[in-house]
């Protein structure tokens, strides 16, 4: 990949940024991520970019399957893959995120992709700065903003990943309209996910 990209610049120019939408670990641990700094330092300088022009965001890989199995963690996802519907699931999510236990608990099975999201500003959970997504702005040649805005969409992963039981809730995905943005929404899972 690193030199497939190296040979792609000479042919298409500048690149401005590197996009990893999850899957960046196997199975959530520390070592991964370790591994997966160094690759995207080797990509970066394949590309003539800084690594902070690289925006991550997490996939069910991402996830520490150990840590998804406790029993606070399981109830507190089970609880919310038994929403009825978008509104309650909104309601279950606010009350975890205005709990900080409940917070911990719930991103515990991330806290290793968190650490290593946190060095491109792309972290999401207790302790970030923002806990349901992140965003960059870009301002474009006619003076619009594309903004990226990352999803983590494996809140709730874990062995009883199945297409229609993830999560995500309506305020991360959905963007409010304003003018002269258009944003880019980054995410592991497809929307019927």
């Amino acid at each position: 990949l690193v030199a497939d990209c190296s040979s792609l610049i000479s042919n298409l120019g500048t690149v401005q940024g590197i996009l990893v939408t999850g899957d960046i670990a196997f199975s959530g641990k520390e070592d991964e991520y370790l591994s997966a700094s160094g690759f995207l330092r080797r990509l970066c300088a394949s590309v003539n970019i800084p690594p902070e022009r690289v925006w991550v965001v997490p996939g069910n890989h991402d996830v520490d399957r150990h840590a998804a199995n406790a029993p606070i963690v399981s109830a507190l996802r089970e609880k919310l893959r038994r929403c009825a519907g978008p509104l309650e699931l909104d309601k279950c999510l606010t009350g975890y995120y205005s709990d900080p236990e409940s917070l911990v608990q719930l991103y515990a099975p991330q806290a290793n992709y968190i650490s290593f999201a946190s060095a491109y500003s792309c972290a999401i959970g207790p302790g970030t700065p923002s806990i349901m997504f992140w965003e960059q702005d870009f301002i474009l040649n006619d003076g619009t903003i594309l903004r990226l805005r990352g999803l983590n969409s494996a809140i709730v992963s874990d062995m009883a990943d199945a297409k229609g039981n993830l999560v995500l809730g309506s305020v991360p995905a959905t963007p409010p309209p304003e003018s002269g943005i258009e944003y880019m929404v980054l995410c592991h899972h497809p929307p019927t996910w």
